[in-house]
This record gives structure tokens, C-alpha cells and sequence, in this order.
């Protein structure tokens, strides 16, 4: 698992690209509201160029429930940082 300071390096390397889904500029987020969030776009964007690992892909989209460009992937970088929506803990228990 990625301590605070690595997962703070991975997202501040997908931030330095341009978003190619909705332009936001490098070093600003995606979400324009609530959580700091970037499109999964961006962050297929920074392993394309080398900027990140397939690891740290990997560990982003564990924890995606839909897989698409347009998906805001949360800025903790690891699956285990993210909550889990309240439904997801019911079709666990199933």
C-alpha cells in the first residue's frame, strides 16, 4: 500500500497533464465541486506518456465500479482509501 506521500506524487503526476476529457489545466483537478477527483482519461493519459506505473493503474481501477473515460477517479490513489458507497456493503453481505 502507497503511504500519503507516494499516492500525493502519483496524482500530482496525472495532474500535470492537460485533462483530455474536459481540458482542465495541469496542476487542477477535474471536479469543479466536491471532492478533489480527476477523469480516468487523464490518468490512462499519464501512464500512456510514463508518468505512472500499471501498478498504480491497477490500483485505481480495483476500485472503480464503472470503467469509462468520463469516470472521476477520487484523489486517494489507492482502492483502499476510497469508501465504499453504502449499496456496495449490501451486495457484499449477499
Amino acid at each position: 500500500m502507497k503511504t500519503v506521500d507516494q499516492a500525493g506524487s502519483v496524482t500530482t503526476a496525472v495532474r500535470s497533464r492537460l485533462c483530455p476529457m474536459c481540458w482542465a489545466p495541469p496542476g487542477v483537478p477535474c471536479s469543479v465541486s466536491g471532492p478533489p477527483s480527476d477523469h480516468l482519461r487523464r490518468w490512462l493519459s499519464a501512464e500512456d506518456a510514463g508518468l505512472i506505473s500499471r501498478a498504480d493503474m491497477n490500483s485505481i481501477i480495483s476500485g472503480l465500479v464503472v470503467i469509462a473515460d468520463h469516470v472521476l477517479v477520487p484523489e486517494a490513489d489507492t482502492a483502499a482509501d476510497w469508501p465504499l458507497p453504502g449499496w456496495a456493503h449490501a451486495v457484499d453481505a449477499l
